[in-house]
């Protein structure tokens, strides 16, 4: 299920319409929301948060071997975009480069695992460019 789907599906149940998710959410009009949910893409990941926060719900991503949690957060919850929190509440940088210690970074082990895909990570921007993505895989 896409992003804009399960805003949609959300925004039904709860009974908001794009009219007052537009003025929840800044947007000068109604078409503002209407183009991000039927666009011929999904939306970005920050996008979504932002419609996820006016909604009351999260965006968490969740390693399916081992359980651990990460909730997607945006500027608007005190924290930058380029950070996660674990299910302990526990924030974490954006990995960039491998542990100097050798250990996988959180995003490096998602990969690995196969529980996010190379492409969810860059739109994410969890890694910045599919060279970037190379280096922490192939390292």
């Amino acid at each position: 299920m896409k992003g804009s789907d399960i805003v949609i599906a959300l925004m039904k149940e709860q009974g908001i319409t794009q009219v007052a998710m537009a003025e929840k959410m800044g947007y000068r009009t109604q078409s503002s929301v209407r183009d991000r949910l039927v666009g011929k893409h999904d939306m970005r990941v920050d996008t979504l948060v932002n419609f996820l926060r006016v909604l009351d719900c999260d965006l968490v991503v969740r390693d399916h071997k081992t359980g651990k949690e990460w909730m997607v957060t945006d500027q608007d919850q005190g924290q930058d975009k380029s950070q996660v929190q674990d299910q302990g509440g526990e924030v974490m940088d954006r990995p960039s480069e491998p542990d100097k210690k050798g250990k996988l970074t959180p995003i490096e082990e998602l990969l690995r695992a196969g529980t996010i895909t190379p492409e969810q990570a860059i739109v994410a921007g969890w890694v910045p460019s599919v060279e970037m993505l190379d280096k922490m895989l192939n390292s």
